[in-house]
């Protein structure tokens, strides 16, 4: 069995959210990004959810959520840990193994 992809989600202070993916051999989190609505062909990043208002933020990372269930990928979202989305059900995080384990824990 293989190991699982991983989609990592951050913080941006003016592109919303973005997200990296890797060990993505059979492209499952690639296809379920661009289904959320994340944008591709940025620059620094390889996938950004243009907007920071949190009733958007919301639906599309639910949307996620909801979606990654019948695949082989894990989201990391420690980031967004602090993020003020009420309708986005509380569920235990996971943290990419190889994440640095020094991170900035403050919010926007």
């Amino acid at each position: 069995m293989t190991d699982p992809a991983w989609i990592t989600l951050a913080r941006h202070t003016a592109l919303g959210v973005t997200a990296s993916v890797s060990n993505d051999d059979r492209e499952e989190a690639n296809g379920l990004l661009p289904d959320a609505g994340f944008c591709v062909g940025q620059a620094e990043f390889a996938y950004v959810l243009g907007a920071t208002e949190p009733h958007f933020l919301e639906h599309a990372l639910n949307r996620l959520y909801s979606e990654v269930g019948g695949h082989r990928v894990v989201i990391d979202d420690v980031d967004l840990a602090c993020l003020p989305l009420a309708a986005i059900e509380v569920r235990e995080r996971a943290v990419h193994p190889d994440r640095p384990p020094v991170r900035s824990s403050g919010c926007w």
